[in-house]
């Protein structure tokens, strides 16, 4: 994985507030209880980019300059999303 530990383990720690903050996120995601379900044809990766999205924008921002500040693309964005959430 091209982003750093320190960087993963925050988007852990923001996505995992963002968990508490609806306990119910993963139930409605496996019964398609968000907006335009019937279009998502990979309901993880749809999942994790939801949670990343949920992230306060004034805590989301100086994370994705760290992203960019590292190189990273949307695949290696998707990867470090990947290994900070659990699969539905």
């Amino acid at each position: 994985m091209k982003a750093s530990p320190e960087l993963l383990a925050d988007v852990t720690w923001e996505i995992d507030n963002v968990l508490r903050g609806n306990p119910t996120a993963r139930d409605d995601y496996r019964a398609g209880r968000f907006p335009r379900s019937d279009a998502t044809k990979d309901l993880d990766m749809r999942f994790r980019w939801d949670l990343y999205w949920a992230i306060p924008s004034w805590i989301r921002q100086p994370l994705q300059d760290r992203m960019d500040g590292e190189g990273l693309t949307n695949i290696h964005c998707d990867t470090m999303l990947r290994a900070a959430v659990m699969p539905l």
